[in-house]
């Protein structure tokens, strides 16, 4: 894990300190800006690729890291959405993929002294860290980012990032093919396991106990959980009377056992509470412990106060 080693032989710093000589803005000839890096089975001869200068007055790599700030792109890479959003909970996890945050970041519109068009990335790819470099080219249409932007218009680091990660896999339709459970390897080199539910009986007590015990602790150790309702292709994005969406991961920020003393005379004292997050907020869960629910009420107002969400984020227990 701790050998470096640049992708296609680009270092980063060279690369800025050739294009700051020559006053040009970096040009990736390994990744080019045409119909090859984004499909493998059709040309669209629509796309023009611009740089964020082009897009707007001011571009920022990042403003404010936000997990409910994320949009998928044209093909729908709705997991690439959920494994950024799981990643960007955790800062520390962020440094390591986008390295030399500061350092990276546009000096305003006026400064061009130290901009060179070139941002670099950290992948870890069988056992080995590897420095991506691309250059600041986005795909488009009618001057629209294509695929996964932020809400917030001025903003591109994760824009950025999947060009990257593009970069590794070839092409961006390549992407399709990736499951959210692989990029969050290859974000942070970690070991990845996955829990189907179907095969754990959660009527059993004792198996539900197990369960939760087991998310606690990787939740304390400071594991990427993600988590979503399997369907088939056709029902991808169907919304769900109590407000999930098929198809659509969402993030676990927290996992708490609680002891509610109001209720322990009636053999409700102890609750087993997981808190998820929805990248995109627009779809509000409605079930039990949402907002206005009646369990709620049978919290003292400690409990009531330690278990409170931020109700405009897309976060419910």
């Amino acid at each position: 894990m701790d050998r470096k080693v640049t992708y296609k032989k680009q270092d980063y710093e060279s690369i800025k300190k050739t294009c700051l000589k020559k006053g040009d803005l970096f040009s990736d000839t390994e990744f080019r800006p045409n119909n090859k890096s984004i499909f493998f089975s059709k040309i669209d001869d629509d796309i023009e690729w611009k740089r964020p200068m082009d897009l707007c007055r001011s571009p920022k790599l990042i403003e404010d890291f936000s997990p409910y700030d994320l949009r998928e792109g044209q093909f729908g890479n709705m997991w690439f959405v959920t494994a950024i959003g799981a990643l960007i909970s955790k800062r520390e996890r962020i440094n390591k993929v986008i390295p030399h945050l500061k350092k990276q970041e546009w000096k305003g519109v006026m400064d061009k002294q130290d901009y060179a068009g070139v941002f670099e990335f950290c992948f870890w790819r069988f056992g080995e860290t590897i420095t991506i470099v691309v250059d600041d080219r986005l795909p488009t249409k009618n001057n629209k980012l294509l695929f996964c932007q932020s809400e917030t218009r001025e903003v591109f680091w994760c824009g950025l990032l999947e060009k990257a990660y593009a970069k590794v896999y070839g092409d961006y339709e390549s992407l399709t093919n990736v499951d959210a459970i692989d990029a969050l390897v290859d974000f942070t080199g970690g070991v990845a396991e996955r829990i189907n539910l179907r095969n754990v009986n959660l009527k059993d007590e004792k198996r539900r106990v197990t369960l939760f015990g087991k998310l606690k602790a990787d939740c304390e150790n400071k594991a990427l959980m993600i988590c979503y309702i399997q369907c088939i292709p056709g029902e991808r994005g169907k919304e769900l009377p109590q407000g999930f969406v098929l198809g659509h991961g969402y993030s676990i920020t927290h996992v708490k056992e609680t002891i509610n003393n109001k209720a322990q005379d009636k053999g409700q004292g102890k609750f087993l509470m997981i808190r998820l997050a929805n990248p995109w907020v627009k779809d509000e869960w409605n079930g039990p412990w949402s907002e206005n629910s009646k369990e709620w009420q049978k919290l003292e107002p400690p409990l009531d106060a330690e278990l409170e969400v931020s109700k405009d984020k897309g976060e419910f227990w």
